[in-house]
């Protein structure tokens, strides 16, 4: 975990391996949709992509 500059909120860092019927979209738009969330940014480590 990683503190914010105003110590308001963390930022988590997660290592998740997708099942085939959930993709990249699916999975920031339910993380982004839970309560609480602020932000979800994924980066595709097999090619560093930004999602």
């Amino acid at each position: 975990m990683e503190p914010s500059g105003d110590n308001q909120s963390v930022s988590l860092t997660y290592d998740v391996a997708l099942k085939d019927d959930l993709s990249a979209d699916d999975l920031t738009q339910r993380m982004g949709a839970l309560e609480h969330i602020s932000e979800v940014v994924l980066i595709a480590s097999k090619n560093d992509v930004d999602y």
